[in-house]
């Protein structure tokens, strides 16, 4: 979430969780970019496979203050 409103020049000052997913376009030197930030909690996680279809770039961001996220991600 925080990666997406920098890119797209919001504010990070208060950041929440997505729950479910956000999309925004971000257009930047000629490029424009359709970003999804889709929520980590585990009762979404299933769905995730939905929006994987014609993905040219999978960017995957865990929370480096949540170590329990580490584990979960080796699985």
């Amino acid at each position: 979430t925080t990666l997406l409103k920098v890119l797209a020049s919001e504010d990070i000052t208060h950041i929440t969780p997505t729950q479910g997913f956000n999309i925004k376009s971000v257009q930047s030197s000629g490029f424009k970019l359709n970003v999804w930030d889709i929520g980590g909690q585990r009762k979404i996680r299933p769905y995730w496979r939905n929006y994987f279809e014609h993905t040219d770039v999978l960017i995957y961001v865990i929370d480096s203050s949540d170590h329990k996220r580490f584990d979960e991600t080796n699985q």
